[in-house]
């Protein structure tokens, strides 16, 4: 990748599995601690976020299989798979450039926000 620019297939990743730097703050704890079980408040410790947000982050992740829920509801990374890869290239992206993962996740427009949008598209008339 020369200069900035952050691969199609991490913009592809970031679209379809990080809606927020906080759910992307979630996945590098996870990646940089792959070996750790993590609670929603030891999450929450280290984020800073709110505990709710957390909760929805990380079922975001079990659906995409990049983390796996125990029986005690503790989270660790799913270290196997395509989609791992993919969050490992990301994590290893946003420690290297920061901003630029930032701008490729708030650049992107939402379904609900095209869908918004879409609805104030002036037509011509026939």
């Amino acid at each position: 990748m020369a200069g900035n620019s952050i691969s199609p297939e991490t913009l592809k990743f970031i679209g379809l599995c990080i809606e927020s730097v906080e759910q992307l703050e979630i996945l590098c704890l996870l990646v940089e601690n792959s070996s750790r079980d993590w609670s929603v408040k030891e999450i929450f410790r280290v984020i800073q976020s709110t505990e709710t947000s957390i909760t929805m982050g990380l079922e975001k992740f079990v659906k995409a299989d990049l983390a796996i829920q125990n029986a005690e509801f503790r989270h660790r990374f799913s270290a196997e798979g395509k989609a791992s890869d993919a969050a490992r290239a990301l994590v290893k992206i946003y420690r290297e450039r920061p901003v630029s993962v930032i701008e490729a996740i708030y650049s992107r427009p939402t379904d609900a926000v095209q869908s918004f949008a879409d609805a104030f598209r002036f037509r011509k008339e026939k």
